[in-house]
């Protein structure tokens, strides 16, 4: 029996134009959600992100869930649906989505692996008519609320390579699934694209252009 085929495709700045992280501060601050000073904080940190500069990814996500652990997870839920379909879709990169359209039609098993939550995530990989992700969850107390801190870790860097591990072990078992593609535009993705049978830069920063460059990946520029 072949293994299955897994298409890995980040999901901020490569199938969307733009930070979910930073977007969705500036969502919250218009509809009251988030103080001023917490979502110029999150527009710093997009800032650090975009220039490699030193970011803590627990440290952002957090800022926004110490916010949000007054409402429940089902509200939380019709809240980043919201977020998505008024500021998500519109950014999805037309590329991205015939990229997509490729992977499926050869029968690829479609997987968004992101650092952004999982509560973000799922109507995204609704919307594209993808079949998985790997994403950051947020911890729940005892009452089934936020607490506002991450649950394990952030999906970023090596986490990514070893989220879709333990994802396609538990879904097909060890050996029953190989990593064929994999799309990332940050030089954190570097684990994610090595993992891969195939690996794509995509409107990538300066060092993963020159990975890509070193290690022959093909380099993309998505619109």
């Amino acid at each position: 029996m072949q293994p299955v085929r897994i298409a890995a495709f980040d999901y901020d700045d490569t199938i969307i134009n733009g930070q979910s992280g930073a977007l969705i501060g500036l969502y919250l601050c218009r509809r009251r959600l988030l103080p001023y000073r917490a979502a110029l904080k999150l527009a710093g940190w997009g800032a650090r992100y975009k220039l490699r500069l030193p970011h803590n990814q627990a440290q952002a996500r957090e800022l926004v869930f110490t916010r949000l652990r007054n409402y429940t997870p089902a509200e939380v839920e019709v809240i980043m649906a919201d977020f998505h379909r008024e500021i998500l879709v519109p950014r999805v990169r037309r590329d991205a989505r015939a990229e997509i359209e490729r992977r499926r039609a050869e029968g690829c098993f479609l997987l968004i692996v992101s650092a952004s939550f999982s509560c973000v995530i799922r109507p995204a990989c609704a919307y594209l008519g993808m079949d998985g992700y790997v994403a950051t969850h947020m911890a729940l107390d005892e009452h089934g609320r936020y607490t506002g801190r991450v649950s394990g870790a952030v999906t970023e860097g090596p986490a990514k390579a070893e989220g879709i591990r333990r994802f396609a072990d538990e879904r097909f078992g060890p050996g029953g699934w190989e990593l064929a593609y994999a799309y990332g535009d940050h030089h954190s993705d570097r684990p994610m694209l090595k993992a891969a049978q195939h690996a794509f830069a995509v409107d990538a920063d300066a060092t993963l252009r020159r990975m890509a460059r070193k290690q022959g990946w093909p380099q993309l520029e998505w619109r």
